[in-house]
């Protein structure tokens, strides 16, 4: 069990660095949050949230990871494009980045 644990981090690790170091140029973090819980139902079960605010090519993403430690084990990402109402429409919410080119 612990050696499953340990095997699905690593693969979902190499996975986001693989895919930061492509876009390293590009991706910031801006927050970062860590969450740990428990769900007590018929099989109880520990988790870690972990929750990323982004900023990729100037825009905000926010990024999900969760970890759940039973049988079972297994990590879950989701990636969502944040947007936000401006004069009435809804557009991609946009970020100052380090990267960002200057005007």
């Amino acid at each position: 069990m612990m050696v499953k644990r340990i095997i699905s981090i690593l693969i979902v690790t190499t996975f986001l660095l693989g895919v930061s170091i492509a876009f390293a140029s590009r991706i910031e973090q801006l927050e970062s949050h860590k969450h740990d819980g428990r769900v007590e139902q018929k099989y109880p079960r520990a988790f870690q949230i972990e929750e990323r605010l982004l900023c990729i090519e100037g825009l905000k993403v926010l990024q999900t990871t969760v970890f759940s430690f039973s049988d079972g084990t297994g990590a879950a990402v989701s990636t969502i494009q944040l947007y936000e109402e401006r004069n009435g429409r809804v557009v991609p919410a946009s970020c100052v980045s380090k990267h960002a080119p200057k005007k």
